[in-house]
């Protein structure tokens, strides 16, 4: 998981959201069909750009780090997978300046312009992780990948079309819950604006929250029945998105502290108890000539050693689990190893303090009043 906004915005993921406002307005198909949506969406970026205080704005299906539509594609000369095998990828329909709004660099090639429009053959720009991942080696400029764009505003898909490759971008996370980064595919928003819903982002000169009120006015000049329903910052959004992760890994490591601390408080009352009830045949043992040492040596590695068992037991069960889980929840493989070996540390301190004091005190009785008291 994602511990911070600083994970988010590390040199590998190319991506900046501070200072970048944020905001959805929802366009339905009964009075916006894809025409009327490509208009209010050419005014509404004419309105912010126009705005004092912002640099550049864009506008798509998503934002980034909220990609969740997915499509299923083939790539050309790459040997087809069976029927319903394709792999689906995130996918996101932007305007030409959406990757420097973002900023999110470009490797390859180059972005999107004006031209890129429903008139003209279908291109797209991919990321590293999808040129990793899926196509063959050499360059990927100007390969063609087949993939079914999403209908506007249905749940279903159109039928395949070609698109080439026409840029090659960073990797970015595309979920503030994961450090995992995934292949993604971008299309011009002129080309597929499948969503009712478009986001805008607006990076400002400013503090952007002295932007909304401005915003808010420009889009209600628009179309005063269609409100911005969601506005923040880009870096508010992660945060929020953050804040219930963060509370849930809290949670649960005060309970995983506490059940360590009843494991080790109990571990100490055995072994304790175990040494007390020892007590007489200690006072034998040092009537019959055996060193304090000797006597603390043989009582400490006889309490130790069932703790020593199931620590190791306990060990390698955890480090097989940590790797299966590993497969499933990114981070999960090293950070789980280390924490292991301190609760094992922990448990081991605990039932050596469990073996020494008792055995400790019952070194230092008189062997004549520990065998009286035994009679």
């Amino acid at each position: 998981m994602v511990e911070s906004l600083a994970d988010l915005t590390r040199a590998d993921t190319g991506f900046d959201p501070k200072n970048v406002l944020a905001l959805r307005v929802f366009l339905p198909l009964a009075k916006y069909d894809a025409a009327a949506a490509q208009s209010f969406n050419r005014l509404a970026l004419q309105r912010l750009a126009s705005l004092p205080g912002i640099a550049i704005a864009a506008s798509g299906t998503t934002i980034p780090v909220l990609a969740n539509q997915r499509v299923p594609f083939e790539v050309e000369d790459v040997p087809r997978r069976a029927e319903g095998r394709s792999p689906n990828i995130p996918y996101a329909a932007v305007t030409p300046d959406y990757f420097r709004t973002a900023r999110i660099p470009f490797t390859r090639g180059r972005c999107f312009t004006d031209a890129d429009n429903e008139r003209s053959t279908g291109v797209a720009i991919v990321n590293e992780e999808l040129v990793a991942r899926y196509l063959p080696p050499g360059d990927p400029i100007g390969r063609r990948l087949q993939m079914s764009k999403p209908v506007r505003a249905r749940n279903s898909y159109g039928s395949p079309e070609w698109l080439r490759i026409v840029g090659v971008v960073g990797n970015i996370r595309l979920s503030a819950r994961s450090m995992e980064v995934k292949p993604m595919l971008y299309v011009p928003y002129a080309q597929g604006n499948w969503s009712t819903g478009v986001w805008f982002a607006a990076r400002t000169e400013r503090n952007p929250s002295s932007l909304v009120s401005a915003i808010r006015g420009e889009f209600l000049r628009l179309d005063a029945d269609r409100p911005i329903e969601q506005i923040s910052s880009l870096d508010q959004m992660l945060a929020t998105q953050l804040a219930q992760p963060r509370f849930q890994t809290g949670l649960m490591g005060s309970f995983a502290a506490l059940a360590l601390i009843l494991a080790a408080i109990g571990v100490y009352g055995v072994n304790a108890y175990a040494v007390t009830q020892r007590r007489t045949e200690i006072g034998l043992r040092m009537a019959l000539g055996a060193t304090p040492g000797a006597v603390l040596r043989e009582v400490a590695a006889r309490g130790m050693a069932p703790s020593a068992i199931g620590l190791a037991a306990g060990l390698a069960g955890s480090i097989v689990a940590s790797s299966a889980l590993n497969s499933v929840l990114v981070g999960a493989g090293s950070a789980g190893v280390l924490s292991y070996f301190a609760s094992a540390l922990l448990l081991a301190v605990a039932s050596a303090a469990a073996c020494y004091f008792p055995a400790r005190r019952a070194i230092r009785i008189d062997p004549a009043i520990a065998l009286r008291s035994e009679g």
